[in-house]
């Protein structure tokens, strides 16, 4: 799935699960000219996110060194706590829940 189509399979796993989208909130509630992760990290965390993989084929290409697969790990944790520290700092998880409730 992506940007408001999804899978069967997505929908049974998320099934229950209070979902959060940072990136359609960000855009809903922040002014800023590109949406994309690195730049809103930079914008409001002040943090500078490690470099991309380099796609699906960097992707693949880090399982070919151990060094390379800990950085794709590594890569990987900091997306989600980036993605989870925006969605605290700028308080889009109670905002979410909310209007979950009211549904």
């Amino acid at each position: 799935g992506g940007q408001g189509d999804t899978t069967w399979a997505e929908r049974q796993v998320m099934s229950g699960r209070l979902v959060c989208d940072t990136y359609l909130t960000c855009r809903e509630h922040l002014r800023e000219k590109n949406y994309s992760l690195k730049q809103l990290a930079h914008s409001q965390l002040q943090v500078q996110r490690m470099q991309e993989p380099g796609g699906p084929s960097g992707v693949a290409r880090c399982f070919g060194a151990v060094d390379n697969l800990i950085y794709l790990v590594r890569y990987s944790q900091q997306s989600a706590s980036l993605q989870m520290r925006l969605t605290f700092k700028l308080l889009f998880l109670p905002l979410t829940r909310e209007l979950a409730t009211l549904v």
